[in-house]
C-alpha cells in the first residue's frame, strides 16, 4: 500500500495487466483494488483522449485510463 488509493489500484492494473501478458492469474490482492470513481494519470486532456482509446482492458476494470503506450515509455 503506498497510502494513495488511486496508485494503489494503479499497481493493481499493473500487476494483472502483466499477469495476463504472461498468461497467470493475476495475485489475489488486486481484485480488491477498484476505483468507484475513473481516474486519469494525465491532466491534459489530449493524454486523456488518448487514454479512453487505448488503455488496456485491466487498467479500464479497474478504474485507471492510462494509455498503453505510455506503459511502453516508462
Amino acid at each position: 500500500m503506498t497510502g494513495d488509493a488511486r496508485w494503489d489500484v494503479l499497481l493493481g492494473a499493473l500487476a494483472e495487466h502483466l499477469a495476463a501478458k504472461l498468461d497467470r492469474s493475476p495475485p489475489d490482492w488486486v481484485r480488491s483494488r477498484v476505483l468507484a470513481t475513473p481516474w486519469f494519470p494525465s491532466s491534459l486532456p489530449s493524454k486523456r483522449m488518448e487514454a479512453l482509446v487505448w488503455a488496456p482492458a485491466a487498467f479500464r476494470k479497474h478504474g485507471v485510463y492510462l494509455s498503453v503506450r505510455d506503459l511502453d515509455a516508462a
